[in-house]
């Protein structure tokens, strides 16, 4: 599947290589995700178009690839945002508590476990000695 986003390079899902392993997927998701020098606002449009890509992933059955995107969002939301030198000027409180509630709660979060959970039968469906 060709990328979603320009700056998102991700393998192609083929049966014949093993899935990746979590720590893969983690480490993939976090390469050169993160430039403090950028702007807010321009994280928050990015962490938009991770999400979208994301869902796009996970309906066409790239789980690994939407794993990886989930994973952006939930970094760039969860972990990079409040630490951002804009946080506090660029967002009213109001808006960073929404967002805090958003990032919390909104299935955004829950979607990389699924992710996980979707590959981790994935590999129990494989034949014993799979990952041998």
């Amino acid at each position: 599947m060709p990328s979603l986003h320009p700056s998102i390079s991700v393998q192609p899902s083929s049966s014949s290589r093993r899935p990746s392993t979590t720590r893969e997927l983690a480490d993939r998701a976090l390469d050169g995700l993160w430039d403090p020098t950028k702007g807010l606002k321009h994280w928050l449009r990015a962490a938009e178009g991770f999400r979208k890509a994301g869902r796009a992933y996970h309906e066409t059955g790239e789980l690994e690839a939407a794993f990886v995107e989930f994973a952006k969002v939930a970094t760039i939301t969860l972990e990079r945002l409040p630490t951002h030198k804009e946080y506090y000027t660029l967002l009213t409180p109001t808006q960073r508590r929404n967002l805090g509630l958003v990032s919390n709660s909104s299935p955004t979060c829950a979607q990389p476990l699924f992710a996980i959970g979707m590959i981790d039968r994935f590999l129990c469906k494989m034949p014993l000695g799979f990952l041998l």
